[in-house]
């Protein structure tokens, strides 16, 4: 029978080779035009991953999904703009199917810092959701109703500190990004919706979901005596945002998901794309 260190060895030698494999294909990528998109200086990116399970390969249902997304985003746009415009593709991606739109800099920055705050809290249920799928993983078949009661108390714990944390994150956002365009008596409404925005953010990455938000490089600046408020600003954000973005990274996920399915994110939108309040 192999040893610990053994079978540790022969798992290593086997992800070194497999890392190997990768970078010899990461580099000749290049040569059969197959390259990252890379973003120009300033520009912003929020990436969504919707795994193909969770909308079942159903036209109607992606479809569905997608307005969904943009209702979630929407008062991120309207907290840093004062507005609500139509949210930009600028591509899609089918392998699983991700969304790439454009977004612009206070926006980037804050969804970018709520996802941040979003996945701190859930990384600390992680564990309770790995407790979850090892309780589904007993075999118990003379007592089913075992499994069920056990699991449950942990569902309720890791709903009860999402559901804790959520509006505190949406009204430190609301805090920091209120655009000074939006009218008097849109606060509180707009700490409900970017609450209830960050609910279906957590519900979704609980299901495998990816959303992620993305800079291109920092502008080229101007010399010290001659930057503007505007660059230096920019700059800011460009910094916060490649900051974020590397914890804003894949979860490996095991089991089944533990949050309760988020309800849906009600319109705000005339048709005009303006927030009905404005």
């Amino acid at each position: 029978m192999p040893t610990v260190a053994t079978a540790m060895s022969q798992i290593t030698e086997r992800l070194n080779e497999l890392v190997g494999n990768l970078d010899q294909l990461l580099a000749t990528l290049p040569y059969f035009g197959v390259e990252q998109e890379r973003l120009a200086p300033g520009e912003f990116e929020i990436d969504i991953l919707v795994p193909r399970t969770a909308v079942r390969n159903s036209l109607g249902r992606l479809g569905a999904e997608f307005r969904e997304l943009e209702q979630i985003l929407l008062p991120f746009v309207e907290l840093t703009t004062g507005s609500r415009p139509p949210l930009e593709i600028r591509s899609i991606g089918s392998s699983d199917f991700t969304l790439f739109l454009m977004t612009v800099p206070t926006t980037a920055w804050c969804l970018a810092t709520g996802i941040d705050k979003v996945l701190a809290v859930y990384e600390r249920i992680l564990h309770i959701r790995q407790m979850k799928a090892d309780l589904e993983n007993l075999d118990v078949a003379d007592e089913p109703d075992v499994i069920d009661q056990a699991i449950q108390p942990l569902e309720d714990y890791a709903n009860r500190a999402m559901a804790k944390e959520v509006p505190e994150i949406a009204k430190e956002l609301v805090s920091e990004f209120l655009s000074e365009r939006l009218p008097a008596g849109r606060t509180f409404e707009l700490e409900m919706a970017i609450t209830k925005s960050l609910t279906a953010v957590a519900g979704r990455i609980d299901e495998g979901y990816n959303i992620s938000v993305r800079t291109g490089p920092l502008p080229h600046p101007s010399a010290p005596e001659e930057e503007t408020e505007e660059e230096a600003k920019l700059a800011r954000i460009v910094t916060g945002v490649q900051s974020k973005s590397k914890s804003l990274s894949y979860m490996n996920l095991s089991g089944s998901p533990i949050l309760s399915p988020p309800p849906s994110v009600e319109s705000e939108v005339d048709d005009d794309g303006v927030g009905v309040d404005d």
